[in-house]
């Protein structure tokens, strides 16, 4: 999942660059997505801890970024929706890392010292 969120959030920023001419949002785009292909990296290299943390952090950022906003425009695209997108990937890393960090990323596959047990999902 931090891998598609690192394309969707690479993507995003750079529609909004081509369409409106918004560097901040091409810089938080670029930024935001690179965060969660290196949380993907660390992941699929069995860091799990680490990488929950860095997806953790992104999406901490997405909502303190994107709520504010779309709280003041009253739309919820695309500000509302990149805050909701954080708000569950924020809420489903915390749990992962309470969890003792367990992880399923690209692919399916298990990683880390987990990757054998039942009940791993990413």
């Amino acid at each position: 999942m931090s891998l598609t969120m690192g394309v969707l959030m690479t993507a995003g920023g750079a529609y909004a660059f081509f369409k409106k001419g918004s560097k901040a949002s091409l810089i938080g785009g670029a930024g935001t997505g690179a965060l969660f292909f290196l949380s993907a990296g660390l992941l699929n290299a069995g860091q799990n801890r680490n990488g929950h943390m860095v997806a953790l952090a992104s999406s901490v950022a997405l909502v303190a970024g994107m709520a504010p906003r779309a709280y003041a425009s009253k739309k919820f695209m695309p500000a509302g929706l990149v805050a909701t997108w954080g708000y569950f990937r924020q809420h489903t890393k915390a749990k992962r890392l309470s969890s003792g960090g367990e992880s399923r990323e690209l692919g399916g596959e298990h990683h880390g010292a987990n990757a054998g047990q039942e009940g791993c999902q990413g």
